[in-house]
């Protein structure tokens, strides 16, 4: 008798194209089992072997009653090749799994109802489980569904063949590009026929199971083209055929539940097997149909052969006869019903209430023979599973065979010990999001290896098993990496990573029209928050975002619509690198306070000991956590009979070997997985009728610590790879933690070395790496830096840094993502701190005009750190040049900090000749006393700057020092000069090409000819200024343009036009983050001049109550100003004292001149005299004197001056 490994073949089952199918018995056991081996032609051929390799992994990754086990996986050896039929090679790949009694594709059809339904049950449970963990079968058909067990036990029914040839296809240069065109044509949906991968999901399963359901149904196929043309018009245009002729006692709704199943397009078929299991529970619960408990009768099976899985061509699974377990083919077997694992239906009920039919999917509306779908799917207030399996239990039901399953080790997911408390706080805010509507976040934090991410990715498969949730994810690192932060998470979501700009346009405006938005500018917005391909498929009309909210704010929204399907969970991993993320979920959280809710739950992962080296991400989650909505959980070690059971339920050790592992890796889970996976893949672990244990005399000292582990088990590796690979490797670590493959070879070529393929192929088998598209990732963060602890400690690290930088600066990286700051990081590292600084710099840079401004303060402070290290001397400009542009950064929230930096640049520069710095800094510092309404401060600076650009000959840094000047006389009511000044800049701005330069010049031209009494002129320059800001995507010019439109109609009296407006351009800059105060302010201004002096009121109120919050004290003396009105025309004169005190503060003296608030003044001031307040009278009338005087209004003068 041959055999392989611990398994004697006993008779050949099946051959085909690609290899044979035998059945054999486990030797010690004498378990039957099924080899799935490769044979021939194939056996040699990368491409087979590799979409072997592939369904292996994606078996191995799923642990379900409802899938067929996978035993073992390993390769002919020698030994076993020798005497073996000649097309069993050795090395040849082969694949131990369970040994069905038969296939569904065997039974007489059609089904009854009973068998119908412990059928669809199995495999909806079964798929459930597979699209949690990211797998798609994409080969539903009876053939791939096996059925084991015989009739006095109960059969069970199971899912198989994951998908040999059925892999998506990656090209090297261009990323994922095609699908292979792959499956059955009978059950294939409309994106398999067309290769459309990134519209696969569970939906394309479900398109498949509603095909083979149908024909459970009936006997007969949907659709029976003879040809696969015929059978791609079918699905793709066809109608779906009624379900007229089912078998007695179907429901009449499960016409529409098929219907829904079999949509023609994706997104209006269910979106989860869940949601599917449940609306067919609901039709069919009230069928004359057997107790859960029951078993539904006979299975009456052909005596023909089954059907052939297509990717096997004539080879099958399982035995004809049953093997051991079933006597005769034709016995019949029992399959149990409604015996699930992974969803939890038996409890579930109609949903009746309008919270509960609000759960409905996306998509509700389909033809009328599918409105009788029930669609609400009710919440699990459990996240535990119907089986109630323990860990060693459900862990080790698939490794049952004594030493077998090396093979598999590494690839079959390690069980989650433990952890219940964390696991039901997690599912317990996630049921708080669900009641409440609210997002909350939970930060999972502790030292690395004990399992925070562990734990965050079992809250996202088990929310995703049950139809809880949706699920996001970004990534984060130490540097920075095209696939990082939440722009990718995005892109993620909406599958557009590696598409260039039109291809990712037309996937945003097919998601907005899914959620029913038809609105060009969202489709803008979205677009341009996006990655995009460089260099490809330029767009025009794309959204520059000038500040970080508003990029929040357009991903907001993108979650809202998403969110009215199902909560969200969005896994923030890392986010001790991660300061956007820390500030969008603040940003998230205090935002639903106060314009709507938002079910999310917002799961953050964080390493302590690198957040210690964090210093703004480190106040961030201080902040973050201190709030009402947020929970902290510490991950600190599992305890000691936890982790034991851990171990054990990897390979069964004997206990003392067992006891060492554990008092080693001290409750560190990662610590002990690695651990027995280095041992695994050195190969001392050997099988005994036992279990396992370390070969004889193998040399067991332990380890220390993580990183000993990984350098040991990366070390074996090198020494079986090619002498080039550990430098190819320690180059690919110092490219980063996720690594474009195409930016590794580039880097590898100008070093002279080839991409060692055999090394990634090893690392990826061993998840040692992780691949998505063209991005390759080392598993772990520690598991990186092992690899570059390495290189540091034999000198080689310096080299390799100034490798990437001599790299990045050549001109074919040209379009590389981050270019500057990635440049500057690894010239820190390779020692050039000098250049590092001038990289940082322009890095800080980009990342201002990209609103990223905590991370350009982050590189700041490397910039010093850089400027610290190269000992530079003190009279070095780049000082000056970090400070002016810290300064400008900070100048939008922290303006003393930022006045004061840049004050002290500007000394500097003086005292050491920094002509440029000076200049900057002198223009900086009149921008925040503006904002600080210090305005003659302010001109006097901007007169100052203009003078030094002028001695630069820098014609831009003179035309914005006229601009601002410009700017600060219209804000001092000299419109004269105001409008020489503005009109002096634009046409330099015009000269030098800088639109949005001139945009804000005819913006402030628009200002200055309203108040001119201008109102057609100015109607004229607000609109140009529109088509410029429109044109080169300036959102916040775009939404100042709608105001300003808005002031017009207000100057012409129509005040409810321009009350209209007002509310309009609060609503828009809501929309895109800005929180703009001008248009508040003239709303409730519009409001006074329409005689609503309670509806400005509130309007004012909200401000001043805004403008505190927020430090801006310049706004909230304008806001008093402005209620001084409101409050004497309601007698409150107590309320008057007070805004008066803050009024007389602002404009006493004409130092701030407003036409506006000179008239609130005088209507506060006649308010006051017809109810004898003369004393605020008084006041009143002296202040509007003081504004008229200042604003050359000689008629209104001589009225207030009447008044006194």
């Amino acid at each position: 008798m041959k055999t392989l490994g611990p398994f004697k073949l006993e008779r050949l089952l099946g051959r085909g194209g690609m290899g044979e199918v035998w059945q054999a018995v486990h030797g010690a056991q004498a378990t039957p089992v099924a080899i799935k081996m490769m044979t021939g032609q194939h056996a040699r051929s990368p491409a087979f072997v590799a979409a072997f390799e592939r369904e292996v992994r994606a078996v191995a990754s799923l642990d379900h009653r409802g899938i067929a086990a996978v035993y073992d996986y390993g390769t002919v050896s020698a030994p076993d090749a020798a005497g073996a039929p000649e097309q069993l090679l050795e090395g040849s790949p082969y694949l131990a799994m369970e040994l069905a009694s038969g296939a569904l594709s065997e039974a007489l059809l059609p089904l009854g109802p009973a068998h119908f339904k412990a059928v669809l049950f199995a495999l909806l449970d079964a798929l459930a489980h597979a699209h949690a963990k990211g797998v798609i079968h994409r080969d539903l058909k009876t053939a791939n569904v096996l059925y084991f067990g015989d009739s006095a036990a109960g059969a069970r029914f199971k899912l198989t063949d994951f998908g040999i040839a059925h892999s998506i296809a990656i090209d090297r240069g261009e990323g994922m590009i095609e699908h292979t065109i792959s499956g059955t044509p009978h059950f294939m949906s409309p994106e398999q026929f067309t290769g459309r991968w990134r519209e696969y999901g569970p939906w394309t399963d479900l398109y498949s199971l509603g095909c083979m359901a149908f024909e459970l149904a009936t006997g007969r196929l949907p659709f029976e083209g003879r040809s696969a043309i015929r059978l791609f018009q079918q699905h793709k245009e066809a109608p779906f055929p009624a379900l007229d002729s089912p078998a007695p006692g179907y429901p009449p709704e499960l016409d529409a539940w098929l219907q829904r199943l079999c949509a023609k397009a994706p997104h209006e078929r269910f979106q989860r097997a869940a949601d599917a299991a449940w609306a067919l529970h609901a039709i069919m619960s009230e069928a004359a149909l057997p107790a859960p408990d029951a078993t539904p009768g006979e299975l009456h099976l052909k005596t023909s052969s089954y059907e052939v899985p297509l990717s096997w061509q004539t080879t099958r699974l399982f035995s004809k006869d049953g093997g051991p377990r079933a006597e005769d083919p034709t016995t019949p077997h029992r399959p149990s019903a409604l015996a699930l694992e992974t969803l939890v239906l038996p409890a579930m009920e109609r949903a009746s209430s309008p919270s509960e039919a609000k759960a409905q999917p996306a998509g509700a509306a389909l033809a009328s023979r599918t409105d009788r779908v029930p669609l609400a799917l009710p919440w699990a207030e459990n996240w535990r599973r119907p089986d109630h399996a323990s860990l060693p239990d459900r862990a080790m039901r698939a490794r049952a065979l004594h030493g077998v399953g090396l093979g598999l080790f590494g690839l079959r997911p390690i069980p989650l010990a433990d952890r219940i408390d964390e696991r039901d706080r997690l599912w317990s805010a996630l049921t708080q999001v669900h009641q409440s509507g609210m997002a909350k976040a939970c930060v999972l934090r502790g030292a690395a290896g004990f399992g925070k991410s562990r734990l965050a990715e079992w809250i996202c498969e088990r929310a995703h098993e049950l139809g809880a949730a949706t699920i996001f994810r970004a990534t984060h690192g130490p540097a920075p990496a095209p696939t990082h932060g939440l722009a990718p998470m995005a892109a993620r979501h909406l599958q557009t990573l590696g598409l260039g700009g039109f291809d990712v346009r037309t996937r945003v405006i097919v998601h907005l029209g899914q959620h029913a938005v038809d609105d060009d500018l969202e489709a803008r917005l979205l677009t341009s928050l996006l990655p995009r391909v460089q260099n490809e498929d330029a767009l025009a009309n794309l959204v520059v975002f000038q500040q970080p909210r508003e990029r929040w704010a357009v991903l907001l929204r993108l979650l809202e619509r998403v969110a009215d399907e199902r909560p969200l969970i969005v896994w923030l991993d890392d986010v001790q690198w991660g300061a956007d993320a820390l500030e969008f979920v603040d940003y998230a959280l205090q935002r639903q306070n106060q314009s709507g809710a938002l079910p999310a739950l917002f799961v953050l992962t964080v390493r302590d000991e690198a957040l210690a080296q964090r210093a703004h991400e480190r106040s961030l989650l201080e902040k973050l956590c201190s709030l009402a909505h947020v929970d902290v959980l510490e991950i600190g070690a599992l305890p000691g009979a936890d982790h034991s059971e851990l171990i054990a339920s990897m390979l069964s050790f004997d206990e003392a070997l067992t006891s060492r592992v554990r008092e080693r890796t001290a409750g560190n889970p990662l610590f002990a997985v690695q651990l027995v996976g280095d041992w695994v893949n050195r190969g001392i672990v050997v099988a005994t009728d036992a279990g396992f244990r370390l070969a004889a005399g193998t040399d067991v000292a332990l380890p220390d610590d993580l990183f000993a582990v990984w350098s040991a088990r990366i070390e074996r590796l090198l020494e079986a790879s090619a002498p080039s690979s550990r430098r190819a490797l320690e180059l690919g670590a110092a490219l980063g933690q996720e690594v474009d493959a195409d930016e590794w070879r580039a880097l590898l070529a100008l070093a002279g070395l080839s991409f060692p393929d055999a090394l990634v192929a090893a690392l990826l088998k061993q998840q040692l790496f992780k691949a998505e598209g063209r991005q390759l990732a080392f598993a772990h963060g520690m598991l990186r830096e092992s690899v570059l602890r390495t290189a540091r400690e034999h000198g080689r690290l310096v080299g390799h840094h100034t490798l990437c930088a001599t790299w990045l600066t050549n001109p074919d990286s040209a379009g590389t993502a981050r270019r500057d700051e990635r440049l500057g990081m690894h010239q820190i590292e390779a020692g050039l701190h000098l250049a590092a600084v001038d990289s940082l710099l322009r890095g800080a840079t980009d990342c201002e005009e990209r609103s990223e401004l905590i991370h350009a303060l982050y590189l700041l402070e490397r910039c010093e750190d850089a400027l610290a290290l190269a000992s530079a001397d003190e009279r070095d400009a780049r000082r000056g040049q970090l400070s002016v542009l810290k300064a400008t950064l900070l100048s939008t929230q922290r303006q003393e900090e930022a006045y004061a930096l840049a004050s002290s640049a500007e000394q500097q520069a003086q005292r050491f000749g920094w002509s440029k710095v000076r200049a900057d800094a002198l223009e900086c510092m009149a921008r925040i006393c503006r904002k600080r309404i210090e305005l003659s401060r302010a001109q006097a600076l901007s007169a100052l700057a203009r003078q030094a650009y002028q001695e630069l000959g820098d014609q831009l840094g003179e035309a914005r020092a006229v601009q601002s000047l410009g700017v600060t006389l219209l804000a001092m009511g000299d419109l004269q000069r105001a409008l020489a000044h503005t009109r002096q800049a634009l046409r330099a701005y015009e000269r030098l090409g800088y639109d949005r330069g001139a945009a804000w010049c005819w913006n402030s031209l628009g200002d200055i000819l309203r108040k001119q009494d201008g109102i057609d002129a100015a109607a004229q320059a607000y609109q140009k200024a529109q088509e410029i800001f429109e044109s080169i995507g300036h959102t916040s010019g775009t939404l100042w343009s709608v105001h300003d439109l808005a002031q017009i109609a207000r100057a012409r009296g129509d005040f409810e036009a321009a009350e209209r407006g007002y509310r309009q351009t609060i609503a828009l800059g809501r929309s895109t983050g800005n929180a703009l105060m001008a248009p508040r302010f003239n709303l409730g201004l519009t409001q006074i001049a329409r005689g609503d002096f309670a509806g400005a009121r509130e309007t004012f109120a909200t401000i001043l109550d805004d403008a505190g919050r927020l430090g801006q004290t310049g706004h909230a003396q304008i806001a008093h100003a402005c209620l001084l009105p409101c409050a004497a025309a309601a007698a409150d004169w107590l309320a008057c004292d007070a805004h008066i005190v803050h009024a007389h503060a602002l404009l006493a003296g004409g130092a701030y001149a407003d036409a506006d608030l000179a008239e609130c003044m005088e209507l506060a001031a006649a308010s006051a005299a017809a109810a004898g307040q003369k004393s605020l009278a008084r006041q009143g009338y002296q202040l509007a004197l003081d504004q008229w005087q200042a604003l050359a209004k000689p008629e209104r003068e001589e009225a207030a001056r009447r008044h006194l």
